[in-house]
Parts: structure tokens; C-alpha cells; sequence
């Protein structure tokens, strides 16, 4: 759904869940309440009753991991912040000399591509140079033949 319509309810989802709570809240007074008076729910509302303990035991659950998740992200971002800014001298020590090792791994690599190069280079010139000698002694036969054969083409209807 594209953000910001006009009579959008941006605020749906939060708004329902808290709703959902509410209500979950409300119904275990209610049934604290009932209980502290002594009334027993029949059969079918026992049914009821533990859907409805299921239901917020899952919610504990779910708050639970929620908290679970928002301590881990918090932690997260604190390791990550203390790693940046406690980067100590032997850390950019290595990270220097492996620097200079790419760099020189790079050097050599780029220099062995232009000897390879070359070598490529001088073999494409020397197969070029015997493919035009090879049409050269070719094209001097076709010359003879063309006129070898031209003389018999002479006569007319």
C-alpha cells in the first residue's frame, strides 16, 4: 500500500495489536476475578479458557522475544561501535602490511599479464604473417589459373 493516502490509518497494525493486548488483559481480570469468586466455567468454556491461556502464554513469549531481540540489536550496535573506535595500533599494523601485500601481489600480477600479452601479441603476428604468405603463393596460382582458363573461353555462339 503506497505510504501517506489520504484516510490511511498508518497506525493500523500497532493500533490492533494493542487492541488484541487490551482485550487479553481485560479477559484475565476478568477471569482472575471469576475465579477468586469461586465460579466454574463449564465444559465448553474450559475449551475457552485454555485457547485462551495458550493465547497468552504466547504472548508472553512473544513479548519476550521481542525484548530478546531489541537487547540483541542494542548489543550489536554497542560491539560495533566499540570495534570501530578501538581499532589499536597492531590491528592497522596488519591492515597496512596486507595493504602493501595486495598491492604488491597486484603489481606482479598486472606485469606477468603484460608479458603474457606480448607473448600473445608475437604469436598473432607470426600466424598472420604465415596466413598472407599462404594467400600470397595461393593468389599467384589463381592468377595462372584464371589465365590458363581464359584462353578457352573465347569463342562465342
Amino acid at each position: 500500500m503506497i505510504p501517506g493516502l489520504v484516510g490511511e490509518d498508518q497506525e493500523c497494525e500497532g493500533r490492533q495489536q494493542r487492541q488484541r493486548e487490551q482485550f487479553r488483559e481485560w479477559f484475565i481480570q476478568q477471569q482472575n476475578a471469576q475465579a477468586h469468586l469461586g465460579f466454574s466455567p463449564p465444559s465448553g468454556q474450559r475449551d475457552d479458557q485454555n485457547r485462551i491461556e495458550m493465547n497468552n502464554k504466547a504472548l508472553q513469549l512473544q513479548t519476550a522475544e521481542m525484548k530478546t531481540r531489541k537487547a540483541l540489536a542494542i548489543a550489536t550496535e554497542e560491539f560495533n561501535l566499540a570495534k570501530v573506535n578501538c581499532s589499536d595500533s597492531g590491528e592497522e599494523e596488519r591492515y597496512n602490511r596486507f595493504r602493501l601485500d595486495s598491492a604488491r601481489t597486484l603489481l606482479l600480477m598486472e606485469r606477468q599479464q603484460a608479458r603474457l600479452d606480448k607473448q600473445l601479441r608475437r604469436h598473432l603476428d607470426s600466424t598472420n604473417f604465415k596466413l598472407a604468405q599462404t594467400q600470397r603463393e595461393q593468389s599467384v596460382f589463381r592468377q595462372i589459373d584464371d589465365a590458363f582458363f581464359s584462353k578457352f573461353n573465347t569463342c562465342s555462339r
